[in-house]
């Protein structure tokens, strides 16, 4: 009874669905009208196919994109002047402004999504319920955008289960992330109120309800850690705030969490640092060392080339922020002007009687050659 669609069934609604019979076969027809939300819902889980078999098509190549991700995250603190804030800001007003826990919202590389790449990521960005931010990164049309893969998010070469994340309560897997944004030092750093002098010299750029702007980092830029690369070992899904992206350093064996890579025959991480270069961090650098580059204003003196050393891109600079702009037109030169070739004026006509070369003078003989007579031999003996 009814028609498909509708919610009442003497009324009929716009789609239809037949039941025919040819020879010894049964047809089912379906015609489907949909409306614009269910159309964007499918249109949206079709696209998140796309994009996890494109995340894995590229991450299969074992390319690196550390660099890239350096270079998203410079480029939106050059676009708002600041780090992003560590977790999003959902609305608590129908809890009575209780607010919702870190891992309930959104992470920080949300932000981060429109300057990666060659604006792969922007149609996700656009499809995130933030502009009320109602939802929890696991809702909704957030979920949808959970599912996809991000290679930037990656480190290179990596065992493929690592990429995503079974989460409780999640039906699907969503996407993972294998680098967290720096805290400062202490494990509920994140949590530290930047107005308590009595963590001041421990801040790190991320923190949950907080963001750094460029000119806060007292310690320069160059020498303070932004993000970091982790163990594989712990699932962290990318879209997730709270402890999933964000982490704080421990005070003793300070670097030994963070111990993930191998470089030049030496174990350690990488670390992309607030100016946007990226460094190695070998794992016997001493705690005061590590400490020191995981603070924004400690007042530490080191020499962060000796200690970290930089890790150059692998060919070519890292793709950010749009399409890549085209290479230039060759340059066409134009051709040089040659030197005008001015005729030789004409010889002087030698006086007359006198030959030129051998030839007479027009209309006179050249009179011969005059002989020398013959002078007799000189006698012999």
């Amino acid at each position: 009874p009814g028609f498909p669609g509708g919610g009442d069934p003497n009324k009929k609604a716009d789609s239809t669905i037949g039941l025919t019979q040819d020879k010894e076969f049964l047809v089912l027809k379906a015609d489907f009208t949909l409306k614009a939300a269910m159309y964007d819902l499918i249109m949206a889980a079709l696209e998140q196919g796309v994009n996890k078999a494109k995340g894995a098509a590229e991450m299969a190549s074992g390319k690196s994109r550390i660099h890239d991700l350096a270079a998203g995250l410079m480029a939106h603190v050059k676009a708002k002047n600041e780090f992003p804030r560590g977790t999003a800001v959902r609305d608590a007003s129908d809890r009575g402004g209780i607010p919702w826990r870190p891992d309930q919202r959104m992470s920080w590389m949300v932000e981060i999504l429109p300057y990666l790449g060659e604006g792969d990521f922007r149609t996700h960005f656009n499809q995130l319920n933030r502009t009320k931010a109602t939802q929890s990164w696991r809702e909704g049309d957030n979920l949808l955008v959970a599912g996809s893969l991000v290679p930037h998010f990656l480190a290179a070469k990596t065992d493929q289960k690592s990429w995503w994340v079974n989460y409780p309560g999640v039906a699907a897997p969503v996407g993972a992330t294998h680098f967290v944004g720096i805290a400062g030092i202490g494990l509920d750093a994140a949590e530290y109120d930047p107005a308590d002098p009595t963590v001041a010299n421990k801040l790190g750029i991320f923190g949950y309800d907080r963001s750094t702007r460029l000119e806060q980092i007292k310690d320069t830029p160059a020498k303070t850690i932004a993000v970091i690369q982790v163990p594989t070992t712990f699932k962290r899904p990318w879209i997730a705030g709270g402890g999933a992206t964000i982490m704080g350093v421990p005070e003793t064996e300070s670097v030994k969490p963070f111990v993930s890579a191998e470089h030049e025959g030496k174990r350690g991480t990488f670390a992309i640092m607030a100016d946007g270069k990226v460094r190695f961090i070998p794992e016997t650098i001493s705690d005061a060392d590590f400490k020191a580059l995981c603070t924004i204003a400690g007042g530490e003196e080191i020499d962060v080339n000796k200690i970290a050393p930089e890790v150059p891109p692998p060919g070519g600079a890292p793709v950010v922020g749009g399409p890549a702009v085209p290479p230039a037109p060759p340059v066409k030169e134009e051709p040089k002007p040659q030197p005008e070739v001015k005729p030789e004026p004409p010889k002087p006509m030698p006086p007359e009687g006198k030959p030129i070369e051998g030839k007479p003078i027009e209309g006179k003989p050249v009179p011969p050659a005059k002989e020398e007579p013959n002078k007799p031999e000189p006698p012999k003996g």
